[in-house]
């Protein structure tokens, strides 16, 4: 599994939905074509698997397994925090509107992070996903790459409450 850090702006609105409460808000998830962490994101890699961003679990922080490397975020035990849903290209844009679960945030230590959310704030994320891994290396707009991402299939959105995504919200991304 290979796991890419971006940035999220947003602005929370809460709802309730079959008597749970959850804070919805914008994502840009990924902005291609572009570098992260030393591999390159064409934009058409997005376009094939898009439909399967929707649904897709959102955590806190990136799991990993047992031995300490990255880990699908669908298996039993990897508490879960939302769901992505409505996902679409926009100019090269990944965008999806999370349903965050309010106790579930809660219950995990995330609160500051939905208060952000909620005020508006600008909040790192990461992409978790799976994909091909293509050697080719090379440059774009600068930046040297070892490697093409490849037929990239979604696992989960990491919410990031103390670190920093490649493409931070300095690096424009959001």
């Amino acid at each position: 599994m290979k796991t890419s850090l971006f940035s999220l702006q947003v602005q929370g609105s809460r709802t309730t939905k079959n008597g749970k409460d959850y804070v919805v808000a914008p994502c840009v998830m990924l902005v291609t074509p572009g570098v992260y962490n030393g591999e390159y994101v064409p934009p058409n890699e997005l376009q094939t698997f898009l439909a399967a961003w929707n649904d897709v679990p959102v955590v806190v922080r990136h799991p990993h397994d047992a031995n300490g490397d990255p880990a699908s975020a669908k298996g039993l035990d990897i508490p879960r925090v939302g769901r992505v849903y409505n996902a679409s290209l926009d100019g090269g844009k990944l965008k999806g509107d999370l349903w965050l679960d309010v106790e579930a945030i809660t219950a995990n230590g995330a609160e500051d992070t939905l208060a952000a959310i909620e005020r508006g704030d600008m909040v790192e994320v990461s992409t978790g996903y799976f994909r091909i891994f293509d050697p080719s290396a090379g440059k774009f707009n600068d930046q040297s790459y070892f490697g093409v991402s490849r037929t990239i299939v979604p696992d989960h959105l990491a919410l990031l409450p103390d670190q920093l995504g490649a493409c931070s919200i300095e690096g424009g991304c959001g």
